[in-house]
């Protein structure tokens, strides 16, 4: 079942280097196609295989958007659409049964502890800039 996220991520090296891809107007175009191949030629069992690709892809594309409004140089381009593509890569060795209902609880969960963590570190970049600007 997880060697569609591995397969995913070999067919878009394999179909034009991941750095070209990123590299180029049309990455978000070529990278969501290629996600909604992967989901329509997906069996049953593979559902969670092809929600993981998806959601692997959408990560890339807000990366990749992201990247355009700061106005980074090339190499951060890149390195932030493949890091948003491989984000979440190491989950296809997790085991089939770390995602039944009661372990899949879980999962949901770390969003919402991310999202406080993200509220901490937030308050604190806040307070050490106003202090920062203080200082100057």
């Amino acid at each position: 079942m997880y060697d569609r996220l591995d397969a995913f991520v070999e067919g878009v090296k394999a179909y034009l280097q991941v750095s070209e891809v990123v590299d180029t107007a049309g990455a978000t175009d070529v990278l969501y196609r290629r996600a909604i191949y992967t989901r329509e030629s997906s069996a049953a069992d593979q559902g969670f295989a092809a929600t993981a690709v998806l959601h692997s892809v959408n990560v890339c594309i807000y990366a990749i958007k992201i990247g355009e409004v700061v106005q980074f140089d090339r190499d951060q381009f890149i390195d932030l659409g493949v890091a948003g593509l491989d984000h979440d890569v190491g989950v296809v060795r997790l085991p089939a049964e770390f995602f039944t209902n009661d372990q899949s609880t879980g999962i949901r969960h770390r969003r919402r502890h991310a999202y406080r963590i993200s509220e901490v570190v937030a308050r604190s970049l806040n307070s050490a800039n106003k202090q920062l600007q203080e200082s100057t």
